[in-house]
């Protein structure tokens, strides 16, 4: 589809907004498993659109043949006078989602779709996005002055640590789900579909030895002592 740009704070995506984007030289949308969703687009420096192109507009666009439109609004834009474009950085909407706060949530054996209700009760903010998830799985974490994404999807403590799963951002809704997209059979043949193969072997950082230790505290002062065990190396 031919990417469609939007005024900030719009909420209707179902009209041609501010117009479509048809002299856009370079569309690419960029999604990494549960990591980042982002649109980097290269356009025409002087168009109808120029006074557009700011932060907070939105853009709409397809990262697929397969998936669904989604919305990407502008944070960053670079202007290349050698090529007279305009290079325009957006990100998924659904990143609204890191300036929502939460002071205290414990979750104490609740199932996904339980635990992200807890988190989206107790935003600081309402939110136009809504958090949902498939994953029966029960478990417990406790949250403390951290934004929505972190709580989903940060390293410590996260959903996406304790339940496990596969995002998945749409336009109004951020889901945790037990798995994402489809299964399709194919073959690849050598020589056929796959032309060669390179293989690389690095042994630069393979650790084969570790090094116990423990830090004893020795008293009131604060002072500690390290004592070593045994080295323990891989029978690999």
């Amino acid at each position: 589809m031919i990417p469609v740009i939007f005024k900030p704070g719009e909420k209707d995506f179902s009209t041609n907004g501010l117009g479509r984007l048809v002299d856009a030289t370079r569309c690419e949308i960029t999604e990494e498993a549960n990591g980042k969703y982002e649109l980097e687009m290269d356009y025409p420096a002087i168009s109808r659109f120029s006074d557009y192109f700011e932060n907070g507009y939105q853009i709409k666009a397809k990262p697929n043949d397969l998936e669904e439109y989604h919305i990407f609004e502008i944070k960053q834009t670079f202007k290349d006078t050698f090529t007279n474009s305009i290079v325009i950085y957006a990100q998924s909407r659904t990143y609204k989602l890191g300036n929502r706060q939460v002071r205290l949530v414990t979750v104490d054996n609740r199932n996904g779709a339980e635990a992200m209700k807890l988190i989206e009760q107790n935003m600081d903010e309402p939110c136009d996005i809504k958090l949902y998830s498939d994953i029966n799985t029960a478990s417990s974490t406790t949250f403390e002055a951290r934004n929505v994404l972190n709580c989903i999807a940060g390293e410590q403590g996260s959903l996406l640590q304790y339940w496990g799963g596969e995002i998945k951002r749409e336009p109004f809704k951020l889901s945790l789900l037990r798995r994402r997209g489809r299964d399709n059979v194919g073959t690849v043949r050598y020589g056929k579909d796959l032309k060669g193969l390179t293989i690389k072997f690095d042994w630069q950082s393979i650790v084969t030895k570790v090094l116990p230790f423990a830090e004893l505290q020795s008293g009131a002062d604060g002072t500690s002592q390290r004592i070593y065990g045994n080295a323990v190396k891989s029978e690999y």
